[in-house]
């Protein structure tokens, strides 16, 4: 059952402003995570606002964590843990985030302090006590350094000695900041072709950082145009298109704005009714389109996106009716707004 969660983590002697998302099962909570990342910035001196991302998920052999973390004003970056427990891994993630926000933190940690023995341990679970060490007899120091091993390996008394569990950190990889986009939603247009005009758009494309690519198609729902001179005759108008296109995402905070371009194509359509004899014409649509908008998380992998755009047609067909004239020429320019979801994989 997924435990998706909001924790404030803010402290007052540090200066980070910290918000960390969590999504993972309800025995995977997210109190090591925030309560370490917490104790590690106490003394950090960074004055910024940090969000983070955390999706946990159980495997067969223990746990994964993904961190995605954002630093004002422009640093970011992914991380992936595997280890036996979720205090484990939890808290080692802990510790690459803040590292990220500020690298002094590795001045402050303490390489001979119980932190290792305590991240490998189980939140209600005591390690095991370690051995009483073993008196060495007098003698040559090689021999006695290979007679203490040797005792120590052989007693029947000390049993196998366990190894400290390590979380398993995967180093950044470019390839893996790239991520998949889904995304589909309403759309309502104007000016080009006689609206409003209400329809849908879908979207596949990959997004890099400050960099994403899409290719979209949209499908507008007929609307009606009366003749100048017969308002029981006219022709009902509708489009379909395709394109692609390119957009710099810059960030504030967790919401990315996006500033886009590209070229689309399809068709017109219009269909005549109230006429004796009335057919389907379809003529050609090319145009340059631009657009800015918001992308706003819902979470680590889903967001909201609203986008307003233009296209600029590249040509301007004229719909007529024999004998009667014009009834309609594409406008200079299709004004656009949409709403939509989008996934993000992974």
């Amino acid at each position: 059952m997924a435990c998706p969660g909001l924790a404030q983590a803010e402290s007052s002697r540090a200066r980070p402003q910290l918000e960390v998302g969590w999504t993972g099962p309800l025995e995977c909570g997210p109190e090591p995570f925030t309560r370490s990342l917490e104790a590690l910035l106490t003394e950090s001196e960074v004055d910024a606002r940090v969000w983070v991302e955390v999706v946990v998920e159980r495997e067969d052999d223990g746990w994964r964590v993904d961190a995605g973390f954002h630093v004002e004003p422009d640093r970011e970056g992914r991380r992936t843990f595997r280890a036996p427990a979720c205090a484990t891994v939890s808290q080692a993630a802990a510790l690459a985030v803040a590292i990220a926000v500020d690298p002094t933190v590795l001045e402050r940690v303490d390489p001979g302090d119980d932190a290792e023995p305590e991240l490998a341990t189980e939140a209600g679970v005591e390690p095991e006590p370690e051995p009483e060490p073993i008196p060495e007899p007098p003698g040559d120091a090689d021999h006695e350094r290979s007679h203490a091993d040797t005792m120590m390996l052989d007693d029947p008394e000390l049993g196998p000695i366990e190894p400290i569990a390590r979380a398993e950190v995967e180093p950044p990889d470019d390839a893996a900041s790239w991520r998949a986009v889904i995304g589909a939603g309403f759309r309502v247009d104007g000016v080009a072709l006689p609206g409003p005009g209400l329809g849908g758009a879908a979207r596949l494309g990959a997004l890099h950082r400050r960099l994403r690519v899409d290719a979209e198609a949209s499908y507008r729902a007929p609307t009606r145009r009366a003749a100048p001179e017969q308002p029981d005759a006219g022709g009902r108008f509708q489009q379909w298109t395709a394109g692609a296109r390119a957009c710099f995402v810059p960030r504030v905070g967790p919401v990315e704005l996006l500033a886009c371009g590209g070229l689309e194509g399809g068709r017109a359509l219009v269909e005549g009714y109230g006429w004796p004899r009335s057919r389907l014409a379809r003529r050609p649509w090319a145009a340059v389109t631009a657009g800015l908008g918001l992308a706003v998380p819902l979470g680590p992998r889903l967001a909201l996106v609203s986008e307003g755009s233009v296209a600029i047609p590249l040509l301007r067909p004229e719909f007529a009716v024999l004998g009667v004239g014009s009834v309609y020429r594409v406008g200079p320019v299709q004004v656009r707004g949409s709403f939509g979801l989008e996934l993000r994989l992974p």
